[in-house]
């Protein structure tokens, strides 16, 4: 498994931390495991750092995953994601994709400010 899941109590936050290779199916099933995490704990913040990964996701693997957040996400969720620069182009289109469906996402390569955002 290439993913870390915590869950923060004191900011009411699901964080799933991705590492080494990420693939569809690693990210489809993190998101599920955070979505029913989220629910039993009654959150609606969810921060995905995706700092540590070897490679984001193409094109089509973004925007089929933002386009599918209904699936195991509330449209209540406030999903903050954490990348570095060189994914933060491809992250931006995922962020695009998921608001046009009625998410609440942003991109993000500062830690502080994702928590800020989804503490606001």
């Amino acid at each position: 498994m290439s993913f870390r899941i915590e869950v923060d109590t004191e900011n009411q936050l699901v964080r799933i931390r991705h590492e080494g290779e990420m693939s569809p199916e690693e990210m489809y099933k993190g998101r599920s495991e955070v979505g029913a995490l989220l629910k039993h704990h009654g959150y609606r913040r969810m921060l995905v750092d995706t700092r540590e990964i070897e490679e984001g996701p193409d094109t089509l693997s973004a925007f089929e995953l933002s386009s599918s957040h209904r699936q195991d996400l509330s449209l209540q969720v406030r999903l903050a994601i954490l990348v570095t620069p060189l994914l933060e182009p491809n992250a931006r289109f995922s962020e695009n994709v998921a608001n046009n469906r009625g998410f609440q996402v942003r991109v993000f390569l500062d830690e502080a400010a994702a928590i800020a955002w989804l503490l606001a």
